[in-house]
């Protein structure tokens, strides 16, 4: 018998949703285009009433959220009332089938359907036992004679239908992000026959025209279901994970809600009203169009001959995602893209800084380097992620780290710092220009203190950003330059894994954890229970080349699916896959910074460095 989770069984006759999205696309043709704990509780209390404005503080955490948000207008209010109307049935969380979570490339099997040709879909093909079958759609979700159609989960795929359909007849011009369901990666292409114009070829990357706003209409119900119920939103090739982690965690946590909210994002823009406006430029991204080379060599679209393709994400990234496409398409690009906009919008404070950009084969290596500071999350990254997305209506995640880490500074200081509202690409520039100057002025024997402060003034003249950053940083210090020169080196320690034993207990009892992790260890170790990263002993230290690696440095984001504490053993979602830890393996052994042996700590030989807690809220 099928393991079911959460309150009932789950998962509408495939068939019949795929016959309504035909029917969707022809209406739209017609119409046109512990102590340690508590402190640190504390001080991500107080993290958060600190604004940016030289560190005074506000009035309330829930006013700061409120100025942030934007409620809907337009035509986002008219997008959201069809939503509500066809999801109002639609209560709880929902449930999954254990025996459908696996990797799943979404454009490829959506792309096996003939979506050129506008056909019906007849029993018996191919998609219909995948998606009807193998997801257990017909025996768990039929209206008749599903075992479990009452389950948010299978009335959430019929709802998702029902205004995937209406939201075609009164939007002619479509969903916002059809650029980004405009595929040329599976059998076929991702839309009518017609409804786009030819592919520029001979550009990197890629555009085509869109000639009718529901052109995808279809393909994008089949991607968004296909990626909830297989709880296999990837980043590909990219290094957004901490901006996916959140779409993994809902469509395990709430099936049904991240059904819901899919739906509202690809059509309005945006997935929820407390994330302010996405830029505008995601909307015209094509990452469907941009070529890929598969595992067997193949490229996709067959048309492109290969060159040179530099992949942005880490070195973990990167070697996973061989035979992936460079960025996800679909709604993970849009979930990705549009909330690491908002965050980027909101902390910088103009669309205009530094627009992302498509990685395409063929381009300057200095561009997926580019593409991956920009995309980037870092701590405070991962609280706006964790509000907007998991508890977005009462805004409370917090962030949890080892407080040993802050060295002369108080818990509240330290936590303004360590999860500052970083802009990634101007953080990037201040910490180079900060550490180049100082290196250079002991080199010269000038004053470090002196150097440095000139340089960041001129940094500042051109960033308010930067300028508000270093009044924090010497409002913390006091206004004293040779003090504040330590947060350097202090800094530098904080990517070191150090989480505890304690920590670990109070992330396990949380309703939804991300970690900052090392990624080194998921690319070759953990893929099953039984070799779950630990079980030989800590990952570290380990040889790398002629030299021994004593511990590791924290560079990715991941959804802690399940602790097992009796049993030993943790569940990390990401890369949309699996991959499993015991406690030896997530802490390691006490370490210096250096990872030579040290009871007293704080470091270890651990992958672990901090986690970010939240409450499911949505609604």
């Amino acid at each position: 018998m099928a393991a079911f989770h959460g309150s009932f069984g789950f998962a509408v006759p495939f068939s019949f949703l795929l016959a309504v999205a035909f029917s969707i696309l022809s209406a739209a043709q017609a119409t046109g285009p512990s102590s340690t704990c508590d402190e640190v509780d504390d001080a991500a209390s107080l993290m958060h009433l600190r604004q940016t404005n030289g560190g005074s503080f506000g009035a309330k955490a829930s006013e700061k959220a409120q100025v942030l948000s934007q409620p809907p207008g337009g035509d986002e209010a008219a997008i959201l009332q069809v939503i509500d109307e066809a999801f109002e049935d639609v209560k709880g969380p929902g449930s999954f089938l254990q025996s459908n979570v696996h990797e799943d490339d979404s454009w490829q099997i959506c792309g096996g359907i003939n979506w050129p040709s506008n056909p019906s879909i007849a029993p018996g093909t191919t998609i219909y036992r995948d998606m009807e079958e193998f997801l257990g759609i017909t025996q768990y979700c039929d209206p008749n004679t599903g075992s479990a159609r009452d389950d948010a989960t299978c009335k959430a795929i019929y709802a998702a239908q029902r205004a995937i359909f209406e939201l075609a007849g009164q939007f002619p011009q479509g969903p916002k992000f059809v650029n980004a369901s405009i595929t040329a990666w599976g059998n076929h292409p991702s839309y009518i026959d017609g409804s786009v114009g030819p592919v520029a070829k001979d550009s990197m990357p890629p555009v085509a025209p869109i000639l009718n706003g529901n052109a995808a209409s279809g393909w994008i119900l089949c991607d968004i279901v296909r990626t909830v119920l297989t709880q296999s939103a990837d980043q590909a090739g990219s290094g957004v994970c901490g901006w996916v982690a959140p779409l993994g965690a809902l469509s395990r946590r709430a099936p049904a809600q991240a059904i819901r909210m899919l739906v509202r994002l690809m059509w309005s823009g945006r997935a929820s009203s407390q994330m302010s406006q996405p830029c505008p430029y995601i909307y015209d991204q094509q990452p469907g169009l941009v070529p890929y080379e598969d595992n067997q060599n193949r490229w996709h679209p067959s048309w492109f001959s290969g060159s040179d393709v530099h992949c942005s994400g880490n070195a973990a990234d990167c070697q996973v995602a061989i035979g992936s496409p460079l960025q996800p398409a679909g709604a993970t690009f849009a979930f990705t893209q549009s909330l690491l906009s908002s965050f980027r919008a909101s902390v910088g404070g103009s669309c205009d800084l530094h627009p992302a950009q498509l990685n395409y084969p063929g381009a300057p290596k200095s561009l997926p380097e580019s593409i991956t500071t920009v995309q980037g999350q870092g701590n405070y990254g991962s609280l706006y992620a964790c509000n907007t997305m998991i508890d977005p209506v009462n805004q409370a995640c917090k962030l949890v780290v080892n407080t040993e880490l802050r060295g002369s500074l108080s818990s509240a200081d330290f936590m303004t710092l360590f999860a500052y509202p970083s802009e990634p690409l101007q953080m990037k520039q201040f910490s180079t220009v900060c550490k180049d100057t100082a290196a250079r002025a002991e080199a010269n024997g000038e004053n470090i203190g002196q150097a440095v402060s000139e340089a960041i003034k001129q940094l500042a003249a051109s960033s308010t950003w930067i300028a508000t950053y270093f009044k924090t940083i010497m409002d913390i210090y006091g206004g004293d330059m040779q003090k504040a020169l330590t947060l350097i080196s202090l800094s530098d320690t904080w990517g070191t894994p150090s989480f505890t034993e304690d920590l670990l207990a109070s992330v396990c009892k949380a309703d939804v954890a991300f970690f900052s992790i090392d990624a080194e260890p998921m690319q070759n170790q953990g893929f099953t229970p039984e070799s779950a990263v630990g079980r030989a002993g800590p990952y570290y230290p380990r040889p790398d080349g002629k030299e021994v690696k004593k511990v590791g440095k924290c560079d990715h984001a991941v959804f802690l699916e399940s602790c097992d504490q009796e049993s030993d053993l943790y569940t990390i979602w990401t890369w949309g896959s699996r991959r499993y830890f015991t406690k030896l393996g997530l802490l390691g052994t006490p370490a210096t910074d250096a990872g030579d042996p040290n009871p007293a700590g704080p470091f270890n030989t651990g992958v672990l460095c901090s986690a970010t807690l939240g409450s499911l809220s949505v609604p």
